[in-house]
């Protein structure tokens, strides 16, 4: 196959999976796999005391787990959603829906009983439970209502069932329970008449935008509702003032305190004094930058102990924790204050650490190209966080002192909880569209959604991840399941001539350096003093960046019936990787159009345009396709030369 410039182009711009852990300072202990279809939210997680796994979102699916336990044991259409799975997710304890004519869960706690609390919005009126409300519905709603629901510790009935919200559309981002089994809730309401408790604000900080024959409708506000452990409403208010303002995380301490995460562009958004940052920054035409936020509200919700923003703009929190301290910890998108050495900002997401009075950040850290969206603490507190970067699954690990940033990149996903369990595992949920997740033996793995529903169909996700103690980060490490065909992005032997690409730690330049050709049309088998190894052969590379890289397999390891593979970072080299089963005699695939392994290819036709449905090749005209792993060819290839003649052809028929 003659190697073209434009494949090198698109193996350094595709973003490949790893299968799991980036590193080999964890090991994977269960993955687990749920086929799903139709149009779903991202799962929420949660663990119990005895490591048992929940999962709340949204789903149309046939394809969902039934159980004999169960408050409603059938899926159906936009249903609300939770699956309760053992410790080590081989077994589905329990699958629970509700409200299967329009209820999408975005958030689930779980108290030290095994009780499952659940917020989202709905807009069921005939089938979603109500048991013990806080106020009625609006007569005339034509718009979702948050809910709050709390079910037995077997999932088989509704302890309580409320919705709450005005005439316009409410909505229930995050939900906390504390020690005593009292429920917290934030999300955004645009109703001028949501309903308020004891409440720190009691009317919107917005003016009504449009008023109609059943109500007000306002720009959003944030708010916070508290439930007592039966249900009943502590104090429910409005959070905001005359801009946007959105609830997005939340946490509770051993007193009762709530933390709010979220974002505003309010200038009068309630702030006091001595926090943080306590002034917004003005932008043209507006008066105030979008700003994440984080408060802290006494246990009856008549105070604010603390209220800052994160930065002066161009963030937003979406993720909340709080240790045994009441030091609270955020994570979101945006550029902050860094006090530890991490990424340079470019699309930035953070992991912050704030005082306990909420006057001044205690550690700060910046992850590059991601979108981080869930945020957990272990007993010891450290953080974790977990998000999408760059194509890839991540999770992050920080230490409570404020350590550098420990990744762990996982299967083709996108991580939407993050969890610890008894032990200290990380546990990660997600979703991901077509495709499949890398499952582990024994986990519940359900089979892939059907031919006539491919374009629709995805799966949830859940994994567990022993933390292992770290070794220094100056030593290069690999883990074997993170290298990746660069096309299919899928896990497997390399094969002759393949372009890979490899994930590790310790290795690598500060940012992306590309492999440029030299004038005999090579590519360089070292860059920024970082190369990899087969057998003691170095590989030509496309690129290095911070902990990975994507080389071509030398075509001298084919019919060996071993390999070893070593990464040398300035001189340091990684223990070597022993792969017994030598190579595969081929890996062949096709680039893809939008870099995730599936979906249309990188094909052109014979007018150098991109072959779409909208733009098919004619019969008999010529086509090219991008693609790699073709394995051994004659005569032998010469890896890293770009259009290279006589053109190798491959020995199988790939």
């Amino acid at each position: 196959m003659r190697k073209r410039l434009g494949l090198v182009v698109l193996a350094v711009a595709a973003a490949p999976w790893a299968l799991f852990a980036q590193s080999n300072r964890q090991a994977v202990s269960f993955a687990a796999s749920i086929a799903i279809s139709g149009i779903n939210a991202p799962p929420s997680l949660a663990v119990d005391g005895a490591g048992n796994i929940y999962l709340a979102g949204q789903a149309s699916s046939r394809e969902l787990p039934q159980t004999a336990a169960g408050f409603h044991t059938q899926p159906g259409q936009r249903c609300g959603f939770v699956l309760k799975l053992n410790p080590d997710a081989s077994r589905v304890e329990y699958a629970s829906y509700f409200g299967c004519s329009g209820t999408q869960a975005n958030s689930i706690a779980v108290d030290a009983s095994g009780s499952a609390y659940v917020t989202g919005m709905t807009f069921s009126s005939s089938d979603f439970p109500i048991l013990n409300p806080v106020a009625p519905r609006p007569a005339n709603n034509f718009s979702d209502d948050a809910f709050i629901l709390k079910l037995s510790p077997d999932g088989s009935s509704v302890i309580y069932s409320t919705t709450i919200g005005g005439v316009e559309t409410d909505q229930g981002n995050a939900i906390a329970v504390d020690s005593g089994g009292s429920a917290y809730v934030t999300g955004q309401t645009n109703s001028g008449d949501f309903p308020v408790r004891s409440a720190l604000q009691p009317i919107s900080g917005s003016p009504p935008s449009h008023c109609g024959i059943f109500g007000c409708q306002t720009v959003a506000d944030a708010f916070v509702v508290k439930l007592a452990p039966n249900g009943s409403l502590v104090y429910s208010t409005y959070l905001g003032g005359t801009g946007v303002d959105m609830g997005y995380g939340i946490a509770a301490d051993s007193s009762g305190n709530a933390y709010v995460t979220g974002q505003t562009d309010s200038p009068n958004f309630p702030l006091r004094a001595g926090g943080y940052i306590t002034a917004c920054a003005p932008v043209p035409n507006l008066p105030c930058a979008t700003s994440g936020f984080v408060i802290k509200l006494n246990s009856t919700g008549s105070t604010l102990v603390y209220s800052t923003l994160i930065a002066q703009g161009g963030t937003r929190g979406v993720a909340i924790a709080v240790d045994s301290s009441q030091s609270a910890y955020i994570t979101g998108s945006g550029l902050v204050q860094v006090t530890i050495p991490s990424d340079p900002c470019n699309n930035c997401s953070f992991v912050a650490r704030l005082s306990q009075d909420g006057t001044a950040l205690l550690y700060s850290a910046t992850i590059n190209d991601a979108d981080m969206r869930a945020l957990a603490l272990d007993s010891a507190g450290n953080a974790y966080a977990a998000g999408y970067a760059l194509g890839d699954a991540i999770a992050v690990r920080i230490s409570k002192t404020g350590g550098p940033p420990f990744r762990a990149y996982l299967g083709p996903g996108d991580p939407s909880g993050v969890a610890t369990n008894p032990s200290g595992a990380m546990i990660v949920a997600g979703y991901g569209l077509q495709g499949s997740f890398p499952t582990t033996p024994g986990a519940v793995q359900t089979s892939i959604c059907g031919a006539d529903l491919d374009y629709f169909c995805g799966y949830l996700f859940v994994a567990g991840m022993d933390v292992i103690s770290q070794p220094p980060l100056s030593t290069p490490q690999f883990y074997p399941g993170g290298l990746v065909n660069a096309a299919s992005l899928e896990f497997g032997l390399p094969a002759p001539g393949e372009i890979i690409t490899a994930f590790g730690s310790g290795f690598g330049p500060p940012g992306l350096v590309i492999g440029q050709p030299d004038s005999l049309g090579r590519l360089p088998r070292s860059l920024a003093g970082t190369s990899i190894l087969f057998s003691g052969s170095q590989a030509p590379l496309l690129y290095v960046a911070p902990n990975q890289l994507s080389a071509i397999v030398p075509y001298g390891v084919a019919n060996s019936p071993a390999v070893s593979i070593v990464i040398d970072d300035q001189g340091v080299r990684s223990q070597p990787q022993a792969w017994s089963l030598g190579v595969a005699g081929a890996a062949p695939a096709i680039f893809t159009q939008n870099q995730s392994g599936s979906g249309p290819g990188a094909i052109l036709n014979q007018d150098l345009r991109l072959n779409t449905v909208q733009n098919p090749a004619a019969l008999g005209s010529i086509i090219v396709i991008y693609g790699t792993g073709e394995g051994a060819t004659d005569p032998q290839g010469i890896e890293g030369i770009v259009n290279h003649d006589p053109a190798p052809i491959p020995k199988l028929p790939v």
